[in-house]
């Protein structure tokens, strides 16, 4: 309990100090606009409750110590923008578990916009060609501190490269995941709690002279999980999962969002999902911008399960997809975006 209370605490003023710097929008495409997660898009844009891959770890740092032996995750989605459909946002990572040392992961993002950029002087003369990208690289620990309670913590290296210009910032996140059992049988019930913050000491770049704060986000997220296996009420295996989630972006006076979500599993081997999320954004006084957003979300999995075949092939793949509108803050803009695509693949590895 004295571990709970002094992690908790630690948020709270951290809390306090996020708040000095205000967070403007600087690198929206890595934090706000997409999650490059199939899962995480479809049930309503990520939770600090979601377990099970090493992604996770960038919603809730102590998510990864719910995980078992060794998983790798690649996801890849597809922005199609009204004046592009060449930017990609990729994700891919890999977490161990030890049952006596705790877990270990390492994420890497990168959103790269997929056309050459040219960086000219003064006089027009071309400095660099390049194609601008953005990469995030999370190296994360998290551990039980007591039973079915975790946390978690995050080193972030952000980097931002276009042109002749490079700008990087180090960050960390804090996460705390609470499991609470309901019932074992015939059927396992359990509740999640998760709180995390993530830009824990509001991490900053600056380019000639102007700085950007990176986003501080506080996450209060709740999961129901009902798990009915062959055996059980029903003659087949079936899990049920429901998501609530409260997010803020503390060091801004905008970008708050709350967000529900569920998937139903069926015969472990198919998943359907669905969510919605309801954000405040601002609309920078402009009549035709958006000041709030609103957005249903859907996506599938499948689930093959290797080991109940091969019993000598402790394997187990995830393929994860969903197709969603693009969400609109300017009316200008309705008919111009079109559906983008998310595509994921876990991998997890019985040692």
């Amino acid at each position: 309990m004295k571990k709970l209370f002094n992690a908790t605490i630690l948020i709270i003023l951290s809390i306090s100090y996020i708040r000095a710097g205000e967070y403007r929008g600087y690198a929206n495409q890595m934090y706000i606009l997409w999650q490059p997660n199939a899962r995480a898009e479809a049930l309503g844009r990520g939770y600090s409750t979601l377990t099970g891959n090493p992604f996770y770890a960038i919603y809730n740092p102590a998510s990864t110590a719910f995980n078992t032996d060794l998983t790798v995750s690649f996801s890849q989605l597809k922005p199609n923008l009204f004046f592009s459909n060449k930017p990609r946002y990729n994700s891919i990572g890999v977490n161990y578990y030890d049952m006596h040392y705790g877990a270990f992961a390492l994420n890497v993002l990168n959103f790269s916009w997929g056309e050459e950029f040219l960086s000219v002087d003064p006089t027009g003369d071309t400095i660099d060609k390049s194609i601008p990208q953005t990469n995030i690289y999370i190296l994360n620990y998290s551990n039980k501190i007591m039973e079915d309670f975790t946390a978690g913590i995050n080193l972030n290296y952000f980097r931002d490269d276009f042109g002749n210009k490079d700008l990087s910032a180090f960050a960390f996140d804090l996460g705390l995941l609470k499991k609470i059992s309901i019932s074992e049988n015939p059927l396992s019930q359990n509740l999640l709690l998760g709180l995390s913050l993530s830009n824990i000491l509001n991490a900053e770049v600056e380019l000639d002279g102007q700085i950007d704060v990176l986003p501080s986000i506080l996450r209060l997220s709740a999961a129901y999980n009902f798990v009915n296996q062959k055996n059980g009420l029903l003659p087949f295996a079936a899990d049920l999962s429901i998501f609530a989630e409260y997010k803020d972006i503390v060091n801004a006076k905008y970008y708050t969002e709350c967000k529900i979500g569920s998937e139903l599993s069926l015969f472990n081997l198919v998943v359907l999902r669905g969510g919605y999320y309801y954000e405040w954004r601002n609309d920078y006084g402009y009549s035709r911008n958006a000041g709030r957003i609103s957005e249903l979300t859907y996506g599938f999995g499948i689930r093959i399960p290797f080991s109940e075949y091969i019993k000598t092939f402790p394997l187990e793949m995830k393929i994860d997809y969903s197709n969603l509108p693009t969400p609109i803050y300017n009316q200008d803009f309705e008919k111009a975006y079109k559906q983008y695509n998310v595509f994921s693949v876990i991998v997890n590895y019985s040692i």
